[in-house]
């Protein structure tokens, strides 16, 4: 109770007496000029020093309750603090009603009653600022169920950021930092009154390049995210920082700081034959499927006949880094409401992969994809030979080195959601891939549903890398935009892009409730969940996914199934009824079964001499098959030694 004392009591008490005593001499001061002055000047810094002074209070006060063992005990704590706060704030507030964003100086400290006040303001917001800061996960959680709570503290910032008589630099610092943790207002953005000092303009979206990330001029350590030409400030976690060539945040050593001047991605092919719109009289499953926007459920289905898919899907190399994590989403206890476990599909690249890994998870029943085997940057804008040899030359390495049949690879993913165009797209056709999955969308208030590329794409093209020439039968699963309606977090097409964080796993399930019911409580267009190894590094990010899941698997009508499954419904749609003997989604082994894996991989240490260097290094790689005699790279899918690969489409 002593804590709450000091808290509740002590330090939100707006009418300290010893305030009030420094205020009330200046009433008694004569009306000379130069005397009021000195008088003003000396009040003010009296009352700088006393608030310094509270300021010790305030950090002693937090530091105690960020020290409780009791995370409930904190939540209490901090919601009845904030519940004191918004008493106080409103009642101030009334006094300042009149007045604009900022005091005048001189007529402030000659009134009593608004002296007090911007005192109490002072010090409120101070000490909230430092809550925000020392308890944000538990700030956040109130915050966002307190809208009301939210706005009055969100005033009293900002009034007080423009009115820092009482405030010493620590403190203006302290409020800084809230203000940017709150997404309230950037340190760019703060007004200042000082004539001498010059108005930061504020960020603007770039015109003519839609939604995306971008740099913030001021600092590596943050971006903005801009959504229909509105900018949303966020800071990278701690430690990484923003890199503007990759859009996302990473380490310091690697991060090409921004804002850099961009160019129109080089046109590698005159646009002919273009896609034409939709055309649903002549589009008609199974073979296709569009709609105008994207969004209407394939066979007219209602949205409660519709089952929710979702589709856990992983990107890059399987290895001892993430395998225990996927293999902990799939375990036994969660099942689909047919009885069958949950499936995933696994976007592979080569380079740290084990093969033995990823032939127990194509034997378990997940699906095994294609990413690339360099994931090199820039691929989008190369020819139809590199396309061949980093597509064609991970499925030959699957199937070599995992035993998977390459009529079981059926879908690919373009690195860094970046489409080569219509290159990659001929690819896939002549090669007999069946899906891609590289094509992110932008936030939208209703889901795209996949559709086959007979017709012109029914969004606008994120990447701007979309094919423009129609591919019949061509199936893309798109990457619609994660985000909440407050968008915090940001938006994003993998999750663990979102600035999830500094959230706790409660939040964070909270988090992807509102984004899933954006799909499941409108057209239940497939809700994929895309991901890469980062998510899993982050104990609190992995428990929020894991309460997700426990969540979504007692709903009667979501069911977690590969992509090659949810396209098998969508070209022949059936009702929710129908699908406890939906043979597609059936427990029953694949006919291609690769087989179990095997107890004793080969573990094989192989040369490597990576592209453009003049030396050679070792890399890695188990396998249940015989080791290679190199390690297999571009050229040299069978790790030969001898770059001779060639692919012929006539032999897929």
């Amino acid at each position: 109770m002593h804590l709450l004392f000091i808290c509740g009591v002590l330090l939100l008490n707006a009418d300290r007496a010893c305030v009030q005593e420094a205020t009330e001499h200046i009433e008694n001061e004569p009306i000379n000029n130069s005397n009021n002055e000195t008088a003003i000047f000396e009040k003010q810094q009296h009352l700088k020093k006393l608030f310094q002074s509270f300021r010790r209070e305030h950090l002693y006060a937090v530091q105690n309750i960020k020290n409780l063992q009791s995370y409930e005990r904190k939540y209490e704590m901090i919601v009845k603090i904030i519940d004191q706060m918004v008493k106080i704030i409103t009642g101030k507030q009334k006094i300042f009603q009149d007045f604009e964003d900022y005091l005048d100086h001189d007529n402030l400290f000659s009134d009593v009653k608004q002296t007090d006040s911007l005192f109490a303001l002072s010090e409120n917001t101070a000490l909230f600022s430092d809550i925000v800061l020392q308890i944000p996960d538990i700030t956040r959680r109130i915050l966002k169920k307190q809208k009301s709570s939210f706005d009055s503290l969100k005033w009293s910032m900002i009034f007080i950021n423009n009115n820092r008589y009482l405030l010493d630099q620590p403190t203006i610092e302290i409020l800084d930092l809230a203000l940017q943790e709150l997404n309230i207002i950037s340190l760019n953005c703060q007004k200042v009154k000082k004539e001498d000092e010059k108005k930061d303009e504020e960020f603007t979206c770039p015109e003519g390049q839609g939604n995306g990330n971008f740099a913030d001029p001021a600092t590596c350590r943050r971006f903005y995210q801009c959504v229909d030409g509105y900018p949303y400030l966020n800071r990278c976690p701690s430690g990484l920082h923003f890199d503007d060539i990759s859009k996302f945040c990473t380490f310091k050593n690697e991060a090409r700081c921004g804002p850099i001047p961009t160019t129109p991605a080089p046109v590698t092919e005159t646009p002919t034959d273009l896609a034409e719109r939709c055309d649903t009289s002549t589009c008609q499953l199974p073979y296709c499927f569009c709609s105008r926007d994207g969004t209407i459920i394939p066979g007219g289905l209602a949205p409660e006949d519709t089952p929710q898919m979702i589709l856990l899907t992983f990107d890059g190399a399987i290895n001892h880094n993430n395998f225990d994590h996927y293999q902990k989403i799939f375990n036994s206890d969660r099942l689909n409401p047919n009885n069958c476990p949950l499936k995933g599909t696994f976007f592979i690249s080569h380079e740290y992969c084990n093969y033995n890994m990823v032939q127990s998870l194509a034997h378990d029943g997940h699906e095994i994809a294609t990413e690339t085997i360099s994931l090199q940057k820039g691929l989008e804008d190369k020819g139809y030979e590199e396309w061949v040899g980093e597509m064609i030359g991970m499925r030959e390495i699957l199937r070599r080195f995992s035993n998977i049949s390459i009529n079981e690879i059926s879908g690919m993913r373009a690195p860094y959601l970046k489409p080569g165009r219509n290159t990659q797209y001929k690819v896939i056709e002549d090669f007999g891939y069946i899906y891609d999955s590289s094509i992110g969308i932008s936030p939208l208030k209703t889901p795209i549903w996949p559709y086959t590329l007979d017709h012109k794409i029914p969004h606008e093209c994120k990447a701007g890398t979309c094919p423009t020439k129609s591919f019949p039968g061509v199936w893309e699963i798109p990457l619609n935009a994660h985000y909440v309606e407050t968008y915090e977090g940001g938006h994003c097409p993998y999750l663990d892009q979102c600035v999830l964080h500094n959230h706790d796993p409660e939040e964070v399930f909270e988090w992807l409730q509102e984004d899933f019911n954006r799909y499941y409580l409108q057209n239940r267009a497939p809700y994929m969940m895309p991901f890469h190894t980062n998510w899993f590094q982050i104990k609190e990010l992995e428990r929020g996914l894991a309460k997700f899941l426990d969540w979504t698997i007692t709903l009667p009508d979501v069911y977690f199934v590969t992509a090659t499954q949810a396209l098998r419904w969508i070209t022949d749609p059936k009702p929710l009824k129908a699908l406890n003997n939906y043979e597609p989604w059936s427990c029953k082994k694949v006919e291609n079964d690769p087989g179990p894996p095997c107890n004793n991989a080969n573990k094989c240490a192989l040369d490597f001499k990576p592209a453009d260097a003049n030396f050679t290094t070792t890399r890695y790689m188990e396998t249940c098959v015989e080791c290679p005699n190199k390690y297999p790279w571009l050229g040299d899918a069978k790790g030969s030694g001898i770059i001779n690969d060639n692919y012929d489409p006539e032999k897929k």
